[in-house]
C-alpha cells in the first residue's frame, strides 16, 4: 500500500468518524484523528520497508556483469558449501575491502 493509498484509506476512515460524531452531536478530537493518520502511516512504512528488504535479500551480493564477477560468482557458489577459506584479491580501488 503506498502513501496515496493510505491518504485515500484516512479520507474514508476520517469521513466516517466526523459522520458518527456529527450524528452524536460531538466534533472529533484532533489527537485522535492525528492517531489514526498516524497510524495508517507507519503501517504503510512498514509493509514499504519490507517490501525494499526482501528486494535487498533477491539482489546478488555482488555487483557487475562481467565475465570476471560471473566467474567470481561461480568459485563463490562452488566453495561456498565447504568450510574452506577464500582470499579475493583484486586491484586497488575495486571495493574488495568492503
Amino acid at each position: 500500500m503506498n502513501l496515496h493509498t493510505v491518504a485515500c484509506v484516512y479520507s474514508v476512515i476520517r469521513k466516517a468518524v466526523v459522520a458518527a460524531a456529527e450524528e452524536a452531536a460531538i466534533r472529533p478530537v484532533p489527537r485522535v484523528e492525528s492517531a489514526t493518520c498516524n497510524t495508517l502511516e507507519n503501517a504503510a512504512l512498514r509493509r514499504q520497508v519490507q517490501a525494499l528488504e526482501s528486494r535487498l535479500l533477491d539482489e546478488p551480493a555482488i555487483l557487475g556483469t562481467s565475465p570476471a564477477a560471473r566467474r567470481l560468482r561461480q568459485v563463490i557458489a562452488r566453495v561456498a558449501p565447504t568450510n574452506g577459506r577464500v582470499l579475493i584479491t583484486g586491484a586497488t580501488g575495486t571495493a574488495l575491502a568492503a
